[in-house]
């Protein structure tokens, strides 16, 4: 068989091809072992951020039982003020 010009140029576009393939192959592999590691720091990061919430969340109901201590307190020390002003 007798090779021409064209047939040429097509040996080098399937070989660009191959080559182009091979990269993207090589890209995909590394992502495809990246990802577990990526998803695992991914949990963590949700962990940490859900302990983080929930201490914050625990200082809040702290702050808030406080701000209710201290309205009852200021609240009960107001009706003996005006139960002491009506005698």
């Amino acid at each position: 068989m007798k090779k021409t010009a064209g047939s040429h140029v097509d040996n080098e576009c399937s070989d660009a091809k191959d080559s182009r393939l091979s990269s993207i192959e090589e890209k995909l592999n590394l992502l495809l072992s990246v990802l577990p590691e990526l998803e695992y720091c991914k949990s963590r990061l949700n962990e940490e951020e859900n302990k983080s919430l929930q201490t914050i969340l625990e200082y809040a109901q702290a702050e808030v039982e406080d701000l209710k201590t201290k309205a009852n307190d200021a609240e009960s020390q107001q009706q003996k003020a005006n139960a002491d002003q009506s005698e």
